[in-house]
């Protein structure tokens, strides 16, 4: 008899247990997964400012498409184009569009995202630019993106 209770209890016990794990599956497996937000982008204008004989001067240049992946809540953003690729840190607000800001080795380059018009505006400026009077061009480009 003392056996059989035991037996009794032990398979309550588990049972409870198993019931309890099943509980927090349902509930952890109804937590929604965070994705990434990928999307293809193509500019539609781009200019900017080259130096040739020494000397400014404004210019266009040829469109680029590449395509930038934001993070679920938008605090980060890794553009990819050609073999570059680049992380920024941004921004979001209500009322204005999200503002990612990418710096290093003295290049500061911004993209901002209006994700109501899907419309994108970039700007890439550098001390070896027209800062610093040195070779590199400084560019601005506008455009639209898609989800890919």
């Amino acid at each position: 008899m003392f056996l059989l209770l035991n037996l009794a209890s032990w398979q309550f016990c588990a049972m409870r247990l198993i019931s309890h794990i099943l509980v927090a599956i349902m509930v952890f497996s109804a937590v929604p997964a965070h994705a990434e937000i990928v999307l293809y982008c193509v500019e539609e204008y781009s200019m900017g400012l080259i130096k040739e004989n020494g000397n400014w001067k404004q210019t266009t240049f040829k469109e680029g498409r590449f395509t930038i992946k934001f993070s679920d809540n938008h605090s980060s953003m890794v553009h990819r184009e050609g073999s570059f690729t680049n992380r920024y840190v941004c921004e979001k607000s209500k009322v204005a569009p999200i503002l990612c800001v990418e710096r290093k080795y003295g290049v500061g380059e911004t993209f901002s995202y209006d994700k109501r018009t899907q419309h994108f505006t970039r700007a890439r400026s550098t001390i070896l630019g027209y800062l610093g009077d040195g070779f590199e061009s400084t560019r601005f480009g506008a455009g639209k993106c898609d989800k890919f």
